[in-house]
């Protein structure tokens, strides 16, 4: 059995069945939250709440939290309500909440989604012995309806439970942002970013920790609103800042073709990692329309830039073809370092909906 994002050509000798997971249509999402119990008249101001979720695992867990979750709650927001309340069931659920983030801990480090049951029990018993809790927690946990057992392996039903605490533990334990950001930047800890990011309601905290880790694609999240309104907050006005720092140097620039393949920008600006993840990020998420003003005048500043450098007419096919080829991406900077305008439109180009394909958001 092989998963993947695009359907993979084999030999015929070893294909098989194919299956193609999809998000629920209008229809389905209102059976399925119908099938929660969600009156019909309450259908609308439910749907209107789960907006922003568009599997089926999201929307059960949000069918069962309606009137009860944060206001623009992400799919962070609405697992961490989920878990609350579910622990809320236990005679101590604080106490259930060190144990859990434990598990999740082990589970990271040995990226293996179950522990045996035996060191379970007793890694959980001395956590509490040390933090002079009661040893019972340890029984409530394994009860507890967000734990699993079954063939003595303690396990989480979903994967996401696992992430969030993970992620719930690094914020309880680092001391910083900055601290924070260098755990989550961890080769097999980049899913737990966009789960960490939400966890946070401090703008000044979130912005640090965004810049920490410099990923296009938590930042894509937070700028469709997945990640909940603080981070929405802080990744538009990021991008609105940096766009204007763009849009500056462009207008200031002259850009040359130093030979087909090479082009030359005078004077030179070296773009940051956080900055050029921003660009990308800004492209994949350019078709939301939240930037359309900045945007236009980057595009705006990078054509004049352009002609600057060529000295052509304003009518000149060679200077257009010449900034389709470099944002196009056929040929590249002399200097190394892409133009934010060429970052964007790659990035754009790729998340348009092709014929035939639905298009991410």
């Amino acid at each position: 059995m092989s998963s993947s994002h695009e359907f993979v050509h084999v030999p015929v000798v070893i294909g098989g069945a194919r299956l193609r997971t999809v998000d629920p249509d209008p229809r389905q999402r209102a059976a399925l939250l119908r099938s929660y119990g969600v009156r019909p008249e309450d259908e609308r101001s439910v749907e209107d709440e789960c907006e922003a979720f568009s599997t089926v695992f999201e929307l059960s867990l949000a069918a069962q939290l309606t009137q009860r979750l944060p206001t623009n709650a992400g799919r962070a927001a609405l697992l961490d309500a989920y878990i609350g309340e579910r622990l809320q069931q236990a005679s101590q659920p604080t106490a259930l909440r060190p144990v859990l983030h434990h598990w999740a801990m082990l589970m990271d480090e040995r990226l293996t989604g179950w522990l045996p049951l035996a060191e379970a029990q007793r890694s959980a018993a001395q956590l509490l012995i040390a933090l002079s809790a009661a040893v019972g927690v340890v029984d409530e946990a394994l009860r507890s309806p967000v734990v699993r057992v079954r063939h003595q392996r303690v396990e989480f039903p979903h994967e996401w439970y696992a992430q969030l605490l993970a992620a719930e533990a690094l914020v309880w334990f680092c001391t910083g942002g900055t601290e924070l950001a260098g755990e989550l930047r961890r080769p097999h800890r980049r899913e737990l970013a966009v789960w960490a990011v939400p966890l946070h309601g401090d703008p000044d905290v979130v912005r640090g920790l965004l810049r920490g880790l410099s990923d296009k694609e938590v930042l894509v999240e937070a700028l469709r609103l997945r990640l909940g309104p603080v981070a929405d907050e802080v990744a538009l006005a990021e991008a609105r800042r940096c766009l204007e720092a763009a849009v500056e140097a462009m207008a200031a620039s002259t850009i040359t073709s130093t030979s087909d393949l090479r082009y030359a920008s005078e004077p030179s600006r070296c773009w940051s990692g956080y900055e050029q993840a921003m660009f990308a990020a800004i492209g994949k998420t350019a078709r939301d329309g939240r930037l359309r003003e900045p945007l236009a005048r980057l595009m705006r500043e990078t054509d004049q830039a352009f002609r600057r450098g060529t000295g052509w007419a304003a009518t000149s096919l060679r200077v257009a073809g010449l900034i389709a080829a470099t944002l196009n991406g056929s040929i590249t900077s002399a200097g190394g370092m892409q133009l934010p305008a060429a970052l964007i439109t790659h990035e754009a180009r790729l998340a348009w909906p092709r014929e035939g394909h639905k298009g991410s958001r």
